[in-house]
């Protein structure tokens, strides 16, 4: 009892700090006031939602909350990268394990509903997650190069990246579709959807850096995208943190 007691307390002082950094800098954002400051908030929030994950997180399936624990772990890390460092490419490669490992969680929930002749190899679908990303992203470049358009390794790594969140974002749903009593589901397939945003701006927004972007309009959807890739990963964290705790006798009662 004191343990239940105990857990809720932490998940409202979570959502509580969270949603006043949330407010703090998409304030900032609009004001205009960019800078350090502001991406040390953005930052803060993101470790805070591994921290919780790590404080908080139960599940009977170790693997479960492991994957999720490590996705969590590696989001931290690319956002470093970003953020803080300014290294970018350094920080897509780390977002591509972070897909990676959502990948893997979902493969897991995804066979705990199977009888055991009917599980998936976690080897088979992470190696076929790869071979379509690694096949779009083969099209996608070279597409690009006969169109004479500009070329580099971080366009390369975002294409392969890119292309794993929206199979991750489409598994989710369709996780959520086949298992539509478990809590977490609904709740981990919302914050791909916004992980799946955020990323659609960031999108936008470098766009300038590889076509010439000309027009008042085409102008006025980067200056909005800047606000609203945070606007909407932030909040993709926090659901997907949350997920890091689920009631497993629940879940039990939910699979059948």
């Amino acid at each position: 009892m004191k343990q239940n007691a105990w857990t809720k307390r932490m998940i409202i002082i979570f959502l509580v700090v969270q949603l006043v950094l949330y407010g703090s800098f998409l304030t900032m954002d609009f004001l205009g006031l960019y800078g350090d400051v502001n991406n040390y908030i953005k930052f803060t929030m993101v470790v805070l939602c591994f921290g919780y994950s790590l404080l908080c997180g139960k599940s009977t399936s170790r693997g479960l909350l492991l994957s999720l624990q490590a996705a969590l772990f590696f989001t931290v890390v690319s956002d470093l990268f970003i953020l803080i460092l300014d290294y970018y490419f350094y920080g897509v490669l780390t977002f591509i394990l972070v897909q990676l490992c959502y990948g893997i969680r979902m493969d897991i929930s995804r066979n705990q509903n199977r009888l055991k002749r009917e599980k998936t190899p976690l080897w088979k679908t992470i190696l076929l997650r790869l071979g379509i990303q690694a096949a779009t992203t083969i099209i996608t470049v070279a597409i690009l190069t006969i169109s004479n358009s500009k070329v580099d390794l971080l366009l390369i790594a975002t294409v392969f990246y890119f292309t794993g969140i929206i199979i991750n974002t489409i598994a989710s749903i369709l996780l959520l579709v086949q298992q539509p009593r478990i809590k977490d589901n609904w709740i981990f397939a919302i914050g791909m959807c916004l992980f799946l945003l955020c990323d659609i701006n960031v999108g936008i927004f470098n766009l300038s850096g590889y076509i010439d972007l000309q027009g008042s309009v085409v102008k006025g959807m980067v200056t909005a995208s800047a606000l609203l890739m945070w606007a909407f990963y932030a909040p993709s964290q926090m659901l997907i943190a949350l997920t890091a705790r689920r009631d497993d006798r629940r879940y039990r009662d939910s699979l059948h």
